[in-house]
């Protein structure tokens, strides 16, 4: 009997999980992701993506190549830090990535630890330095104790951003890693509103104190790293979010694509279908990369996005 309840119990906890997931994930949840089309409405109008073969492959690219894959990267790194905020406040306390560093938001920027072994990239080899200047090639600090490792807010008593430095730094480099203003703005907006929605419908203090850190650093939360977040603190596994986060997002696509091209709903969901297998790659790839891995290789998306700031009949804002 007792087992028996024991199981009951975690399929109730597990139920749950998923629920909010689903919730958070979900068309309907108010974050106007409706709105946006990725670029994908200025490819639909040159002709880049005419049927459903060309969007599969449009937006195979974007998943394997593009910000689907940095943006999910990003929301695991945001899930990792998010996770580990809870420990001592002052401390910038984070396991290394899988990529080879922690990172942690300093004064003049993001300073880059590297564990041994790593390689650093955009080196300046004559200085032994990244090119930004911020971005710094250091040594190595022990994952458990990094308590004199400079925060943003240090010094001008900001504990709350202390507290939540790792937070803030992949939420400033997966703000500035944003190829156009309409893929800053999809990206930004929507962010703000899935904390927002989220905050008011399943409210926690913890969620609360990062809402604030990242307030008052003046940083804006994109999507990934507000789902990584909001994941992290109502205990969903990232091995589940990942995945359904980056097929939300190609769902999203498809949608705007079925009023665009246009494209049947049979034709719509055959185009899911078709990118199942890319999406777990993507996810895959993702859960063992680290914040050094991130970028986009996706230039066509990007023009496309330009193209659309100026495009006389627009639908979407992106």
């Amino acid at each position: 009997m007792a087992a028996a309840l024991t199981i009951t119990a975690d399929m109730t906890i597990d139920a749950l999980k998923l629920m909010r997931l689903q919730s958070w994930l979900s068309p309907a949840f108010p974050i106007g992701a409706y709105s946006y089309s990725h670029g994908l409405e200025r490819a639909v109008e040159s002709d880049a993506v005419r049927d459903r073969a060309t969007l599969v492959d449009w937006l195979d690219a974007d998943l394997r190549h593009g910000s689907g894959r940095a943006d999910a990267i990003f929301l695991a790194e945001a899930w990792r830090a998010a996770s580990a905020s809870s420990l001592s406040p002052g401390h910038c306390v984070s396991a290394p990535s899988p990529g080879g560093f922690a990172a942690t938001l300093s004064r003049d920027g993001i300073g880059l630890e590297y564990a041994a072994g790593s390689k650093p990239f955009f080196r300046n080899q004559k200085k032994g330095e990244l090119d930004q200047g911020a971005l710094r090639n250091e040594r190595p600090l022990p994952s458990r104790e990094r308590a004199g490792t400079q925060c943003l807010g240090e010094g001008a008593g900001s504990a709350t951003e202390t507290d939540h430095c790792d937070i803030l730094a992949v939420a400033e480099l997966a703000a500035a890693m944003r190829g156009t203003a309409e893929l800053a703005l999809e990206s930004g907006q929507q962010g703000v509103a899935f904390l927002t929605a989220v905050r008011k419908a399943w409210p926690d203090e913890r969620l609360d104190s990062v809402a604030a850190a990242l307030k008052h650093a003046g940083t804006t939360p994109v999507l990934p790293v507000a789902a990584g977040m909001a994941c992290a603190v109502h205990a969903i596994a990232l091995e589940l979010a990942v995945p359904l986060y980056v097929q939300a997002a190609v769902a999203n696509l498809v949608n705007a694509a079925v009023r665009l091209i246009p494209l049947g709903q049979s034709d719509g969901q055959k185009t899911v279908a078709a990118l199942e297998e890319a999406v777990l790659d993507t996810a895959e790839d993702a859960l063992s990369a680290g914040l050094c891995d991130g970028g986009s290789a996706a230039f066509m998306i990007d023009i496309a996005s330009m193209q659309h700031e100026t495009q006389y009949t627009r639908l979407f804002r992106s």
